[in-house]
């Protein structure tokens, strides 16, 4: 709704915002000009249709762990991704490619 005040050029550019829009016909003036205001609005439909699903995720996996062991294990994967990230930043480093035997070893 604060994004919706600030302007309909922000909330349209926005792929997040826009899925939740839907266009506001506006209603015509006497000269036929149509009158200032807001383009679209709010579609609470689809909110409460996408609130359905807060807080849920889905693990699939051929793995023979409990639904609890899968979850943790995505965790720590995801940890591990976070700090390669922040390494890589840190460090400026970029990928090496190595086409022998002897560069590995080096």
């Amino acid at each position: 709704e604060q994004q919706l005040q600030r302007g309909d050029k922000a909330l349209i550019g926005n792929s997040a915002f826009r899925r939740y829009l839907r266009r506001v016909a506006a209603p015509s003036a006497k000269g036929g000009k149509a009158r200032p205001g807001p383009a679209f609005e709010i579609d609470a439909g689809k909110l409460a249709e996408e609130a359905r699903y807060d807080g849920i995720f889905v693990l699939r996996t051929n793995a023979r762990v409990t639904p609890l062991q899968a979850m943790l294990r995505y965790r720590e994967l995801l940890a591990v991704e976070t700090l390669f990230r922040k390494t890589k930043g840190v460090l400026r480093t970029r990928p090496i490619y190595h086409s022998s035997d002897a560069a590995i070893r080096g």
